[in-house]
């Protein structure tokens, strides 16, 4: 921390190198302040003042540009750990800012463009700092380009990386079971879609778990007696009773046409 004063004030020259801006601020001003100097003492030779003309108008220049540059990508290396009333204050800080960072790296993945190996990484970072909702985004990303097979792989690493006591873990656990679906494995998707409803308990499932698991005891059924019959129209009729089904009955009739006439 910087030295301070009797009374618990900076000292003087504490204060004015406080943070990175004022280190620059000084470095400018000594080396314009030099290069003015010089000049006027080398005004009379040519191959020397040329130069160094160009030198006082173009550097000045280059700092503010990359100056502005820092500003937009690496603000955060403008502060210093003084600039905060305290460590943990700073360190939050960071972190918060790395989240960000972090969510607006996932925000920018186009499944189109990037590879499988990327997004693993973008992820690795979220679940890093604790985002695991962000982490399944990027998942989802891949789900709702219909590349169902790296979005099974992104939700797995997710559950391979989260505790089974994360309050987010039911998020991931729903979406692997919507890849499932979408990869036509419809037990597999039962099995996940049922452990993110026990996790989020049966007042709390929407109607959108509700429908999936619906739609893959549909899939299953080979007669209307059998389990996975009796299941699907268990499922149906509790997604049907949830308030926010209404809202939702055109896109779940598109999501999912094979049952449209019983939404």
């Amino acid at each position: 921390m910087a030295e301070e004063a009797p009374g618990g004030h900076l000292s003087a020259a504490s204060a004015v190198v406080r943070n990175p801006l004022s280190v620059i601020a000084m470095f400018v001003l000594l080396v314009e302040a030099i290069a003015t100097v010089t000049l006027v003492n080398v005004a009379n030779v040519a191959h020397i003042a040329i130069p160094l003309v160009w030198f006082v108008v173009g550097f000045p220049t280059l700092i503010a540009i990359l100056f502005f540059a820092t500003l937009w990508w690496r603000h955060q290396f403008l502060y210093s750990p003084m600039e905060y009333r305290s460590d943990e204050s700073f360190l939050s800080a960071m972190q918060r800012l790395q989240r960000v960072e972090a969510r607006q790296e996932a925000a920018d993945l186009n499944p189109k463009t990037a590879g499988e190996e990327q997004s693993i990484s973008v992820v690795d970072r979220l679940l890093a700092l604790g985002d695991v909702r962000a982490a399944v985004k990027v998942g989802r990303t891949f789900l709702e380009a219909g590349q169902f097979e790296p979005a099974k792989r992104i939700f797995e690493h997710i559950l391979g990386k989260t505790p089974r006591t994360h309050e987010d873990r039911y998020n991931a656990l729903s979406n692997l079971g919507y890849a499932e679906i979408g990869l036509g494995r419809y037990a597999e998707a039962i099995k996940q879609l049922d452990e993110a409803v026990s996790i989020l308990g049966e007042a709390r499932a929407g109607p959108w778990h509700r429908l999936a698991l619906a739609y893959a005891h549909f899939r299953l059924s080979a007669n209307p007696k059998d389990a996975h019959h009796k299941a699907f129209e268990k499922q149906l009729a509790a997604a049907k009773a949830h308030r926010w089904f209404n809202y939702n009955r055109d896109f779940f009739s598109t999501l999912y046409p094979e049952i449209a006439d019983k939404l």
